[in-house]
């Protein structure tokens, strides 16, 4: 007789938006390998009032040990706008499982990190290094969130050695969908003109660039006319554009991260009560020696990670001087 397959429960805000349309498939792949039931529970972020995403929380009351035998809680995902102890005191509602968090420890549970500073680190200087930028605006991301933070690190120290750091082009906190209003900040309160005031954008997410960019579009500015653009976790959204949007690619253990490797690990990581380790982001493409599509002379095949980023064609200056109604695109 066949042993009964354990109950995994994948507990994150969605599975229809951002880096988790990526993520969600890749641990349902991962438990038919394991031959391993996997329940999803979306229930979208805790107390996120837009789009009512918070009437699906209820659905957080199912993960307990009569429907499950362990849960994987992608706690940075459901976050939102909470304290740390509220948060907390969230997660202890799953404390009759065995479960593992990804991206936000709680207390005695193992977690999965992601390395988020060394992959906005990479690409600032890639920005910065390759295509000639030195004034590059930054979109902040919430400022509840450990990732975002790790972001505007990596940000800022890729600048400061750079020697190229602009603190009023760095924006306040945005929410991940905020990136019209982060633009609104640099153009209609600080009067802030791409091309002019900076040459390159970079948004803590794509979603976040992909709303600013649409932002300045209106306004007849134009990538790559005016200026670059690039973001961050490689989501759908980043690729149904006039243009690929250039953006990082978590990784697990120096490989593409799709959700199988955490899941691969959570059974290890939940008889280790105190358990972490961390993963990193890479660039997304395909091949180092060409991630950075036609100019892989100039990146190196010693380069770690996976980068999707467009070539930039002339210089800055070059750049600024083409028409405003050039065709969108990122890096082209």
């Amino acid at each position: 007789m066949a042993a009964e397959k354990k109950k995994i429960g994948l507990v994150l805000a969605s599975i229809h938006t951002g880096i988790s349309q990526n993520m969600w498939a890749g641990f349902v792949r991962a438990a038919a390998l394991e031959n391993t039931s996997l329940f999803i529970f979306p229930g979208g972020r805790l107390n996120a009032r837009q789009d009512f995403e918070n009437l699906r929380n209820s659905v957080y009351s199912l993960v307990n040990e009569e429907n499950l035998d362990g849960c994987i809680s992608w706690s940075s995902s459901i976050r939102y706008a909470m304290s740390k102890e509220e948060f907390e005191l969230f997660h202890s509602g799953f404390d009759s499982l065995p479960y593992v968090t990804l991206g936000f420890k709680s207390p005695e549970h193992p977690c999965v990190e992601f390395d988020a500073y060394n992959g906005m680190k990479a690409l600032v200087s890639h920005c910065i290094n390759v295509h000639g930028g030195r004034k590059i605006a930054f979109l902040r991301g919430p400022d509840f969130h450990q990732s975002a933070q790790s972001r505007f690190e990596g940000y800022y120290d890729a600048l400061k050695e750079a020697g190229a750091f602009h603190s009023p082009l760095v924006t306040d906190h945005f929410n991940w969908e905020a990136g019209e209003a982060a633009a609104v900040q640099l153009f209609e309160e600080r009067g802030l003109i791409p091309g002019r005031d900076f040459d390159t954008l970079i948004g803590s997410s794509d979603i976040m660039t992909l709303g600013a960019v649409s932002y300045f579009a209106k306004r007849g500015y134009h990538v790559p006319g005016d200026y670059h653009a690039a973001g961050f976790n490689n989501s759908a959204e980043s690729r149904v554009t006039e243009s690929p949007l250039s953006t990082v690619l978590q990784q697990f253990r120096g490989k593409p991260c799709y959700g199988e490797s955490p899941f691969n690990s959570a059974p290890s990581l939940c008889g280790d009560e105190q358990g972490s380790f961390q993963n990193s982001y890479g660039y997304y493409g395909t091949e180092k020696t060409q991630a950075c599509r036609r100019c892989p002379s100039q990146f190196g095949t010693d380069h770690q990670g996976i980068l999707r980023l467009r070539p930039s064609s002339g210089t800055p200056e070059s750049r600024r001087n083409r028409k405003k109604d050039a065709s969108p695109g990122i890096f082209s």
